[in-house]
């Protein structure tokens, strides 16, 4: 959802979300929709991410997310935040009424980091514009 351009409008983002969250939930064993939630609110808050922590003339202008323009370490902050949104959604849908507080928060945690160590690799080549091999 991170890696799609910025002239998509909002409302098909998260269609775009919805739609690729719902596939994951009828391949996936469990309960159906939280995938398409969590993407959704994800789709939903990355351009107000991006406006705070990357910089507003981007999505006002519609502007590709460059890497070498903005740097890594913006783009990482990104990532891991609308990473942790994800999960956070997920297992509060997946596990509140069954684990403590303190597992959630726990398990958000780890899934986060897991997660985004193991993006890490795919986000160069999505981001870094005017690269030649």
């Amino acid at each position: 959802i991170f890696a799609l351009p910025t002239s998509i409008s909002p409302a098909l983002m998260m269609s775009i979300a919805f739609v690729c969250g719902c596939m994951v939930d009828g391949i996936a064993e469990g309960i159906w929709g939280i995938n398409a939630f969590s993407l959704v609110l994800v789709a939903a808050l990355r351009n107000f991410i991006v406006n705070i922590l990357i910089d507003r003339e981007l999505i006002l202008r519609r502007l590709p997310i460059d890497m070498k323009k903005y740097g890594w370490p913006n783009i990482l902050l990104c990532v891991t935040i609308l990473t942790a949104v994800f999960f956070l959604a997920y297992c509060i849908c997946d596990m509140a009424s069954q684990r403590p507080l303190w597992f959630i928060i726990v398990k958000v945690i780890c899934s986060t980091l897991i997660s985004v160590a193991l993006s890490v690799p795919a986000l160069g080549p999505l981001f870094i514009k005017g690269r030649t091999k």
